[in-house]
């Protein structure tokens, strides 16, 4: 029998820690309790019951998972619904002596053996890391986790009080963190390295995903403190996620419970993922950023989301976060005022677009990690939100950094198919005046 608590991440304990004893937490706890009901909801949802005869491998594979960490509790199985364009999870909850196991139909519909189990696995490592039962905890979890949350400006104003948005940076890194834990459970009951990494790629992309080439990749993977902090995401980044996997799997943790011999020692371990994961503090540089730099920012970010084929709300309000309290009002009087005197949009975006071209390359990594989760936020990434961000790093002079994350995290090259210069020349000219309409 496992003790799930041994796999979690050291990190995760020194999180709850910063984030329990931080002077803003009851400030921002009142707000929620006031303006946030709907984030603090009880969320279960009401399914379709799925029997034994009607399901039976998910029935096997639950019962598996929670006989591999010693439970032994009746369960429910409920299919749940679940918008088809955002982030599908399995969750456990307890009601009583019984646990409600709800199974998005996407994940029933999408995953199939080791694959189901790594998905289910992920759910019950939430749950027995007790991720989502912390009181304390919950309100400033639950905005973390909410993202771009629609509202009548008071989650933006926690973000502009500098207190709170350090809190709810803390809390960001905490979710990221509590997911990379999660993951490792997913491992240990899907028991395959490929087949978990599947699992937690496919509950929120619809890109076909090449485990072995994302593999092949990993060395290449540039630590997040090298660039910039996932300061606001809640989930890991591809890559990330691919790379932490992996270095759990190579594990003397993993390899005693999986019966093996050998593996990285647990110094070892959080010594090689300690620079892939977020602390929640500023991001590398972003303090000393002047306006030029926060409006160069600002008009990637925008560009992105307002040329992009569909609406993307939920990205254009995080946008914003991206400025650091004190500078918004400065860097949107310096957007507006560039809008305004700009007869075309190439008058505005053309020298930007020379100006990303001659950053460093280290920057160039962190735009295009950005990029990616923003258009992550309103839809599952796919095929065509790929090829959007690939347009536009490829405009920014940052095709090969672009090459690099989709390498490590997807396993291909977006540019695989420009056989010559002249292919090269004709795609930018595409990608420009995608940008450009």
């Amino acid at each position: 029998m496992l003790n799930a608590q041994s796999f979690r991440i050291v990190q995760e304990g020194e999180l709850v820690e910063r984030v329990r004893s931080h002077p803003a937490l009851a400030s921002v706890c009142a707000d929620l309790s006031v303006h946030g009901r709907d984030l603090l909801a009880d969320d279960a949802q009401n399914g379709r019951p799925l029997t034994r005869e009607m399901y039976p491998e998910a029935w096997a594979t639950v019962a598996e998972a929670l006989a591999l960490f010693g439970v032994s509790e009746h369960f429910i199985l409920l299919a749940v619904g679940g918008e088809d364009d955002t982030y599908q999870e399995v969750t456990f909850r307890r009601d009583g002596f019984r646990l409600i196991v709800q199974v998005p139909r996407a994940v029933l519909s999408q995953l199939k053996g080791r694959e189901l189990a790594g998905g289910i696995g992920y759910g019950l490592g939430h749950f027995l890391l007790g991720h989502h039962a912390a009181p304390d905890l919950a309100a400033v979890l639950a905005l973390a986790r909410a993202e771009a949350v629609a509202d009548d400006g008071w989650v933006g104003a926690l973000w502009d009080d500098p207190a709170c948005a350090d809190l709810l940076r803390c809390a960001a890194a905490l979710a990221h963190i509590q997911d990379l834990s999660a993951d490792r459970i997913g491992l240990l009951v899907a028991g395959d390295l490929d087949a978990a990494f599947l699992a937690a790629m496919r509950l929120f992309s619809d890109v076909v995903i090449d485990p072995q080439r994302v593999r092949e990749t990993m060395r290449y993977a540039v630590p997040a403190a090298a660039w910039s902090e996932p300061v606001f995401r809640p989930h890991p980044s591809l890559p990330n996620r691919a790379l932490l996997l992996h270095l759990f799997s190579a594990s003397a943790l993993f390899r005693e419970a999986s019966g093996q011999a050998g593996g990285l020692t647990v110094d070892e371990l959080v010594r090689r993922c300690a620079p892939f994961l977020p602390t929640g503090g500023m991001a590398q540089g972003r303090g000393s950023k002047n306006c030029d730099d926060l409006l160069l920012d600002l008009i990637l970010m925008d560009s992105l989301v307002a040329t992009g084929r569909r609406p993307r709300p939920r990205a254009a309000r995080m946008i914003p976060r991206y400025i650091p309290p004190g500078c918004y009002e400065q860097v949107i009087e310096r957007y507006d005022v560039w809008s305004e005197n700009s007869g075309h949009a190439t008058d505005l975006l053309r020298p930007w677009l020379r100006r990303a071209a001659r950053k460093t390359s280290l920057w160039k990594i962190a735009m295009v990690e950005r990029f990616l989760y923003l258009v992550s936020l309103d839809f599952r990434i796919d095929d065509r939100t790929l090829g959007e961000v690939a347009a536009l790093a490829d405009a920014m002079g940052a095709r090969e950094e672009c090459r690099l994350i989709y390498a490590t995290g997807f396993g291909y090259d977006p540019y695989c198919w420009l056989e010559s210069e002249q292919d090269a020349l004709s795609w930018k000219r595409e990608a420009r005046a995608m940008l450009l309409q």
